[in-house]
C-alpha cells in the first residue's frame, strides 16, 4: 500500500515536467521498492493495444515511465483520462447538471485508477498537464486533481530569479484557492554558471513564503536537442535516405540553404557538424554540394557525417517523394546522413522547426536515461519526503 506520493505541476508549458518526473521516479526507486506513476489527465495521446486486440488512447508520456523505469501499475491506469480534440467544446455545450455529472464521473475514474496503482506501490508520482490551471474548463485542473488525490504538489519553474518567482506566485494563488498543498519548488533549466546565485536568492524568497526549495537543476542543451525521429513525427513523413539508427541522431542547429552553391560551400565548414540543412526540392545543386561536403568530412574524420537534410516544397508529379531518384541514389552512396521530405513551403517548414519543442519519448532511451540521472542528482529527496510526511500528518 502506498506510503506517499507527489503531484508534479508546472508554472507553464515546456518547463520540464516530464524530465522532472523521470528524475523523481528514478531517485525514489533507490529509496522505495515499488514506485508508481500516473498522468491523471493528458492532452496528447498514443494508441495502446490491449491483450484482447482492442485499442485505447493513453497519454504519450506514460509508456516512457512504464517501459523505461518499470513503474508499477497497469499501463491503462497510468492514463485514466485523455482529453481528445473537440472534448472541451462538447463539455461546455452541456447544461450545468450534465457538466457536473461528467466531471464527477471522470474524477471517480481518475481516483479509481490512482488507488489501483497505489495498492501496488510504495510511492506514487503523478504528472500534471501544462500549468496549474490547465483543465479548469472541465473543473479538473491540476490543483483540483492534486487535492482530490490527497497529494502535495511539486511546482516546477524555469530557471531564473525574478521571472521564476513571479510565475511561482501566480500559480501558488490558484493552488491555495483550490485547497491543495505545496510540497516545494523545483527550479529547472538553470544556466550552469548561475546555479549558486539562483539557489541563494530564490531560496531566500521561497523561505520567506515557507515553501522549500527542493532542487535547482542545471540546464543541458542536449536534453532539448531534437532527433530525426522528432522531425519525422512533426512532418508526418518517413526517411528518404537513412536507417533506423539515424532516427536517433540529435541536432543542435538548423540552417536554411537558399543561396548559391558557392555560398553554401563557404558556409558549410563554419556550421556545426550536427546541422540540419533545409533546402527546396528543386535545388539539386545544393543536394549534390552537401553530399560532396559531407563525403569529404567523413574522409577527414573517419566518422559518419552527423548532419541531416530536410527537403521542402509542394510534391511534384515527376518525383512526389521530394527527390529525383538518380540524385537520391548518388547522395545515399556519397555520404551517411539522413534525408527526409516535408511537403510544404520552406517558410512553413522553418516556422514549424522554429516553434518545435523536442519531447522525451520511449524511442530515445539513451537521452531519457541521461535525464533520469541528471535530475535525480539535483533533488533533495530527504527534504521532499519530509514534506510528504508533513502533508500526511496535517491531513489526519
Amino acid at each position: 500500500m502506498v506510503v506517499g506520493g507527489v503531484y508534479v505541476a508546472a508554472t507553464r508549458q515546456h518547463v520540464g515536467k516530464t524530465s522532472s518526473s523521470l528524475g523523481l521516479v528514478h531517485g525514489l526507486q533507490k529509496i522505495f521498492k515499488d514506485v508508481g506513476f500516473i498522468k491523471p489527465m493528458g492532452q496528447e495521446h498514443v494508441e495502446h493495444t490491449r491483450a484482447d486486440g482492442s485499442t485505447a488512447l493513453i497519454d504519450k508520456d506514460c509508456p516512457l515511465f512504464r517501459e523505461l523505469l518499470g513503474c508499477s501499475g497497469a499501463l491503462e491506469d497510468t492514463s485514466p483520462l485523455v482529453v481528445p480534440r473537440g472534448y472541451t467544446k462538447a463539455y461546455v455545450d452541456m447544461d450545468a447538471g450534465g457538466r457536473a455529472a461528467t466531471t464527477a464521473a471522470e474524477l471517480t475514474k481518475i481516483r479509481a485508477a490512482y488507488e489501483r496503482i497505489a495498492a501496488d506501490s510504495d510511492f506514487v508520482v503523478a504528472e500534471g498537464t501544462g500549468h496549474s490551471a490547465v483543465g479548469s474548463i472541465l473543473g479538473l485542473n491540476n490543483a483540483t486533481l492534486a487535492r482530490a488525490l490527497g497529494l502535495p504538489m511539486v511546482l516546477v519553474v524555469n530557471g531564473g530569479i525574478g521571472s521564476s518567482y513571479d510565475e511561482f506566485a501566480l500559480n501558488r494563488s490558484l493552488i491555495e484557492r483550490t485547497g491543495a498543498t505545496l510540497a516545494g519548488v523545483l527550479v529547472n533549466k538553470v544556466n550552469p554558471a548561475k546555479v549558486d546565485v539562483v539557489t541563494e536568492y530564490l531560496g531566500k524568497l521561497l523561505e520567506a513564503e515557507d515553501v522549500p526549495l527542493l532542487g535547482v537543476v542545471p540546464d543541458r542543451e542536449f536534453f532539448a536537442s531534437p532527433t530525426i525521429a522528432d522531425y519525422l513525427r512533426l512532418f508526418k513523413t518517413d526517411l528518404l535516405v537513412g536507417d533506423a539508427a539515424s532516427k536517433r541522431r540529435h541536432f543542435s542547429n538548423v540552417r536554411l540553404a537558399t543561396s548559391s552553391t558557392a555560398h553554401f560551400l563557404r558556409a558549410f565548414p563554419n556550421s556545426p557538424p550536427d546541422t540540419v540543412w533545409v533546402a527546396h526540392q528543386t535545388r539539386a545543386d545544393l543536394m549534390l554540394a552537401l553530399a560532396a561536403a559531407a563525403s569529404e568530412w567523413e574522409r577527414a574524420t573517419g566518422e559518419p557525417y552527423p548532419g541531416a537534410l530536410i527537403l521542402t516544397g509542394v510534391p511534384r508529379p515527376d518525383y512526389p517523394e521530394g527527390m529525383h531518384p538518380d540524385i537520391k541514389e548518388y547522395v545515399a552512396h556519397a555520404a551517411q546522413f539522413p534525408i527526409l521530405y516535408a511537403p510544404a513551403s520552406s517558410h512553413e517548414v522553418m516556422g514549424k522547426l522554429d516553434r518545435f519543442t523536442s519531447k522525451l519519448n520511449v524511442d530515445d532511451e539513451d537521452r531519457a536515461r541521461m535525464v533520469c540521472d541528471h535530475y535525480a542528482k539535483h533533488v533533495d529527496f530527504d527534504l521532499l519526503l519530509q514534506q510528504v510526511d508533513k502533508n500526511a500528518q496535517d491531513a489526519l
